[in-house]
């Protein structure tokens, strides 16, 4: 057991240092605490130690207790899971197509990331954000992604508009609901929704970015919202959550299996989300499990029921990722073969700065590389996270476990345990040829104008709020606008019967078919 303690030590060793930020560690094994232990520094500037007492943000591990305050509601009878939400909403939502409350919970509504839209109305991650931000940002939404229960796509929105249900049917907002109803009844005695960004919480942690060499920066949260994120809790009192989905004592034991059921979406395939969680095999062992990520916090927790393994960790940095910190644990407690990274591909060439473009398994994104002083770096929101060489022609990114090679295409990276991702490096499209781009495009989702203009000959995009902004050209008529936010946007420009563009579809990862019609 010594050793098993050891090893897991190992893992967060970037946490145990006396003047760093660090987090909490929570493993729980047949029903017994094997491992238990904290880490750093809650507040830096005051050297505050983390203890069991630190409550940390843990983002969107939040929803399970979004969709468990739902259905209490449901196992009252006052919630039906198949009614469609515009019978609890009917101010709020103008969707042409019905979306059930059960298409919230599993993630598969085709409502549109409010993130994505905020950002797309205007709204920078660094304003102060407001409930009232939230939903007027949804009320005017009159389309979705795709079909309800047609795929699965994770999406905030659904759980913002689950605790407004919550709110109107019970009387209660989530804060009040979700701790008379589920944390003070399970004995959860550190845990609580924030209600408000500004308000003083005694023993709550602070967040700080890393740049990747161990120098830290405060990373504030700018908002308390409720539904999809914003629960302030401790490691231990998430593993007391994971039991009650064990041996549930405050809703039926039906409704813990409603949580967990795996939805079949219309085309006959199972879905990977359900009720707040995510279930899957890690090494052929099932799991249920959830991460968080706001500002720097991370959170994450897992459970393995068949092997009665349960893992919580909370952090206020994201120097070691805590998804695969737990999958360490895991591999660890289970005599399971550790991940490897991916072999180097062959045919490598030296760096090249730029923007490089991909597309994954929740759609398009883009990573920025940069020269820093001597060396190479990922641009990230805050600062940039260095390039080490690994000897081997590839280059880790800062503390991560992700290398980066860079060959003729563009570059590929690789995590452990999974292969390795081509992107494709742009650059700024030409206006020569692409004059009838040019033009005013407003969106009545977003009730806000894109104009695409030519300069120095190249063609660029400009927003109200974050300025101008260059179209990288993909291919054909499918380009990257770098808006100036902290979001690439995909712009698939539509044509009509002539062959004249008529608009352009703008998307993000998890706001899809946003068609902005020129004017």
């Amino acid at each position: 057991m010594m050793e098993l303690k050891k090893q897991i030590d190992q893992i967060f060793y970037r946490w145990d240092h006396a003047d760093t930020p660090g987090g909490q560690v929570a493993v729980r094994h047949h029903g017994k605490l094997i491992y238990s232990r904290c880490f750093g520094l809650s507040n830096i500037e005051h050297r505050i130690p983390v203890t069991e007492d630190t409550c940390f943000h843990v983002a969107s591990v939040s929803k399970q207790v979004t969709v468990l305050s739902m259905l209490l509601l449901v196992e009252e009878g006052k919630v039906s899971l198949d009614e469609d939400i515009r019978t609890y909403l009917p101010d709020l939502v103008s969707f042409k197509e019905p979306v059930t409350v059960r298409n919230l919970m599993n993630n598969n509504s085709g409502i549109r990331d409010q993130w994505g839209l905020l950002e797309m109305r205007g709204i920078r991650y660094t304003d102060t954000i407001s409930m009232t931000d939230l939903l007027e940002t949804l009320r005017p939404q009159k389309h979705l992604n795709f079909a309800p229960g047609s795929r699965y796509l994770y999406s905030n929105s659904n759980f913002t508009l689950i605790a407004e249900i919550v709110r109107r049917i019970s009387g209660q907002d989530l804060p009040e609901f979700a701790k008379e109803r589920i944390f003070e009844p399970l004995g959860m005695k550190h845990t609580f929704i924030r209600r408000g960004v500004w308000d003083t919480v005694p023993g709550i942690s602070s967040s700080y970015s890393d740049n990747g060499f161990g120098t830290f920066e405060l990373s504030p949260l700018n908002f308390a919202l409720w539904g999809a994120t914003s629960m302030n809790t401790t490691a231990w009192d998430l593993l007391t959550l994971l039991e009650h989905y064990h041996n549930p004592t405050i809703c039926t034991r039906a409704t813990v299996e409603e949580m967990k059921k795996a939805p079949i979406l219309s085309d006959g395939s199972v879905s990977p989300y359900a009720g707040g969680l995510f279930a899957g095999e890690h090494k052929g062992h099932a799991y249920i499990e959830h991460s968080g990520a706001d500002a720097a916090f991370r959170a994450q927790v897992f459970s393995f029921e068949q092997d009665e393994l349960d893992i919580a960790i909370v952090t206020n940095t994201a120097n070691t990722p805590a998804g695969i910190a737990a999958r360490k644990i895991a591999d660890l407690v289970l005599g399971l073969p550790r991940d490897e990274l991916p072999q180097p591909p062959a045919n490598l060439t030296e760096p090249v700065a730029g923007r490089y473009f991909f597309t994954g398994a929740e759609g398009e994104g883009t990573m920025e590389i940069v020269q820093d002083g001597d060396g190479w770096a990922v641009k990230r929101r805050r600062g940039s996270v260095p390039l080490i060489a690994d000897g081997q022609g590839g280059y880790q990114i800062g503390y991560l476990d992700e290398k980066v090679y860079f060959d003729a295409n563009g570059l590929l990276t690789g995590i452990p345990g999974k292969p390795l991702t081509p992107m494709q490096r742009l650059e700024q499209a030409s206006a020569q040829g692409r004059e009838e781009l040019l033009g005013e495009y407003y969106s009545d989702d977003l009730e806000t104008v894109t104009r695409i203009y030519e300069q120095d000959g190249l063609l660029w995009g400009w927003h109200f709020r974050f300025g101008a902004g260059p179209l990288m050209a993909v291919e054909g008529d499918h380009y990257v606008y770098m808006q100036g936010g902290d979001t690439d946007l995909n712009l698939h420009f539509l044509r009509g019967e002539q062959g004249e563009p008529t608009g352009f579809s703008m998307e993000c990862s998890r706001c899809l078919n946003m068609v902005c019609t020129k004017q």
